[in-house]
């Protein structure tokens, strides 16, 4: 450093002298003389140039300082997700999905608790068709009392749980009434019914009004057939040939004529009562749906109430249309009770 500093002071001071042999005058001894040069300061150019050599060392240190880089962003700190413990939910098992199990009605009609009064059974003259058709469609659980009244109130009142109670009366004797107290119970249980009877006129205000009441039927007038009869004027006509009682299983024919085996009384006659949902299958007059009837369904199918004698039309005829009475009241009774 001393160095350069010895070697810059000595070109100042040749840079000095060149200057002033440049003055007028300096070049020649034959010139006038002119005024005296002004001295140089010596000590003053020495501290201009130290101070000058200070301002660029000065100068030079800065620039030796590396620049200050910009200030760098410390990285963003991303926390980890916090975990928050999910509740426990025990697995569970759905419910299995439900099957409706389809179950052949023929079949729950062939095990079908049936209990039979027939009265003809104990009536030498006729067969008992009632009894012929439940032992031709192979049903298994017929109770069959015949004409014995006391076995039938026993039957009625005991636990067995009745799908079906048939009362079959053609015999013209006197039946008495109080059978019908067990038989209105029974319907109301789910029970189905079928009510084939010749006296209404009889016991219409006996103890089977119940029954009548419930199904919106009632007595209209008796039925009469003198010796001398017309077998047209006993002729009926399906007044709903929608109804499977006329059609399923078997399509019946109507019961245009009849072969009356019994005289004097053909039967009743009945008509639908004021209110009531009794349908009239069958009656005397083709134009007369509610009046004048033989025949009549109500309790959505399970009741039937039949005011003529089986005996007094074809056998061709009744048998399957007692068939088609049982399918369908016990249909009626099995949807009923499900």
């Amino acid at each position: 450093m001393k160095r350069c500093w010895h070697l810059f002071i000595s070109l100042v001071i040749i840079f000095i002298v060149l200057q002033a042999c440049n003055l007028p005058g300096g070049g020649s001894s034959n010139a006038e003389p002119t005024k005296e040069a002004p001295k140089v300061d010596v000590e003053k150019t020495e501290e201009v140039l130290q101070e000058r050599e200070t301002e660029v060392a000065e100068k030079a240190t800065q620039n030796a300082i590396p620049p200050t880089l910009p200030p760098t962003e410390a990285p963003t700190y991303t926390p980890y997700p916090t975990y928050t413990s999910q509740p426990v939910v025990e697995a569970t098992n759905p419910p299995a999905p439900t099957v409706e199990v389809k179950v052949d009605m023929s079949e729950k009609i062939k095990d079908a608790n049936i209990l039979v009064f027939e009265d003809v059974r104990g009536f030498y003259d006729l067969a008992p068709w009632v009894t012929r058709v439940t032992q031709s469609m192979d049903l298994n659980h017929v109770t069959n009392v015949g004409d014995a009244l006391g076995n039938f109130q026993k039957e009625i009142y005991s636990p067995t749980k009745w799908d079906l109670i048939i009362i079959s009366v053609e015999v013209r004797t006197n039946f008495s009434g109080e059978m019908f107290d067990g038989v209105i119970d029974r319907l109301n249980d789910g029970a189905a019914v079928i009510i084939e009877l010749w006296h209404l006129d009889q016991i219409a205000n006996g103890r089977i009004a119940p029954l009548m009441s419930q199904c919106g039927v009632s007595f209209q007038r008796n039925w009469e057939r003198p010796y001398n009869y017309d077998p047209l004027d006993y002729s009926m006509y399906w007044l709903d040939t929608s109804s499977p009682i006329i059609s399923s299983p078997n399509m019946v024919d109507p019961l245009y004529s009849s072969t009356n085996y019994w005289f004097t009384d053909a039967g009743d006659q009945i008509k639908l009562a004021s209110g009531g949902k009794a349908t009239m299958l069958a009656g005397l007059y083709p134009k007369e749906k509610s009046s004048y009837g033989t025949l009549a369904s109500c309790e959505d199918g399970r009741m039937i109430f039949q005011t003529f004698s089986t005996h007094d039309y074809k056998y061709e005829q009744m048998i399957p249309l007692w068939e088609n009475y049982i399918v369908n009241t016990l249909t009626a009774h099995f949807n009923y009770v499900k």
